[in-house]
């Protein structure tokens, strides 16, 4: 019997994106108001993964009451 060479080699990395939903944000200034007298401010979010130099955020969100935002990608 036969057994024929066994190659192990470590897979290729493969490019991926990571998309985040941000559902809440807290201890936020909400220091303008609306013409209906809610609170509100212009906001963006940013973060980066541990252990890499590139940090990116959010575009900004004009005028967000209460943080509710809804985004399209």
């Amino acid at each position: 019997m036969v057994i024929d060479e066994l190659i192990v080699t470590i897979p290729l990395p493969v490019r991926y994106m990571l998309r985040c939903v941000i559902y809440n944000t807290v201890d936020v200034i909400l220091d303008e108001t609306s013409i209906t007298g809610e609170k509100m401010s212009d906001i963006y979010v940013s973060g980066w993964l541990q252990g890499l130099d590139e940090k990116q955020k959010t575009d900004i969100h004009y005028r967000c009451p209460g943080f509710h935002v809804l985004t399209e990608t």
